[in-house]
């Protein structure tokens, strides 16, 4: 659900920060399909490598482990660090209004550009100047392996998602009930990401960070990722077709169950992109979730019961209420 800290932030931009959909004319652009805007920005990048390297050495880790950079350079840059160290590691990227604010802000800033302070921009102006004073050092140590991973990634994969966009989304709609978002869904790709992992924010439409330093094997991994990512529109909480129905089952049993619509969510979006991997691009694909055993707990239950809804057998109130119970049964036992 989304924060009132959050909405009030995205409400009180200053107006050179008013949202406008993804152009191809905004620093960074890569290429799109039909469904998706992808772009390679120099900030975000900077932005998540100094986050995670930041909460790698608050952990006890040496700075000469996390990054590797010229002994002059490195007491400079650990300046950077520090400052996130104490502004922003603490911050959740996807949950937190200045960290939100921030990503939105640093997609619209080009590489040649330094951050300026504005008046009613809700970020930290101690983070902006750390950002602006070490930026010559990511720009040249670092920056340059990260762009072409970035665009390497891209070009892997964007074939695949221009050839698998339509079924899948088709197929996502009709299982949630839903119309996919009518805009590109801009996706930014980063080398670092949330804890190495993509993220999306919905306010005021789909916005995704697409990790590229790992998750790029098995193939058909990142694919998966993306689309998962997307729909999160699809599926909320609580509201719309699929979170209303796990509230209403869950209404009924006077349980609810932590992150159930996440993990359909997973289930949806995996079976969904197994489907048309598995006709001739990765036969006997495995989907994210059973390979990295994501809500394990939820794993039985939702094979036994989901495959009736996903092949148009039973209705999803009713698979679901048979779910829940048989779960909470479990617990109770």
């Amino acid at each position: 659900m989304i924060s009132f800290a959050l909405i009030w932030s995205i409400l009180n931009l200053t107006s050179d920060l008013t949202y406008v959909h993804p152009q191809t004319t905004d620093p960074g652009y890569l290429g799109e399909s039909r469904y998706f805007r992808f772009y390679n920005v120099f900030w975000v990048n900077y932005h998540h490598f100094v986050y995670l390297s930041a909460k790698s050495v608050a952990r006890g880790e040496k700075l000469a482990d996390v990054v590797s950079l010229p002994e002059s350079e490195q007491a400079q840059f650990s300046r950077v660090l520090e400052v996130y160290a104490r502004k922003a590691i603490e911050l959740d990227l996807r949950r937190s209004a200045e960290m939100y604010t921030l990503k939105r802000w640093l997609v619209t800033v080009p590489e040649d550009q330094d951050l300026r302070v504005t008046a009613g921009l809700q970020v930290d102006p101690e983070l902006i100047e750390a950002l602006n004073t070490c930026k010559p050092i990511y720009q040249k140590h670092i920056w340059p392996k990260h762009k072409d991973h970035n665009r390497a990634v891209f070009e892997t994969n964007i074939q695949w998602v221009r050839e698998l966009e339509e079924p899948v989304v088709n197929r996502m709609q009709s299982l949630c009930r839903q119309r996919w978002q009518s805009e590109p869904i801009r996706v930014d790709i980063s080398y670092h990401s949330k804890r190495n992992r993509p993220y999306t924010t919905l306010g005021p439409t789909t916005h995704i960070v697409m990790d590229s330093g790992t998750n790029a094997l098995p193939a058909g991994n990142w694919i998966e990722l993306l689309f998962h990512e997307a729909a999160h529109h699809l599926i909320s909480v609580s509201t719309g077709f699929v979170g209303g129905t796990i509230r209403e089952v869950q209404d009924i049993h006077g349980k609810s169950l932590r992150d159930l619509w996440h993990a359909y969510l997973f289930y949806f979006s995996g079976a969904a992109v197994q489907e048309v991997l598995s006709v001739d691009k990765v036969p006997g694909y495995v989907t994210y979730m059973k390979r990295g055993k994501v809500f394990e707990y939820y794993h039985a239950v939702l094979e036994r019961y989901l495959p009736s809804y996903l092949n148009g057998t039973r209705p999803l109130h009713a698979v679901t209420l048979d779910l829940v119970q048989d779960f909470l049964s479990n617990i109770d036992k």
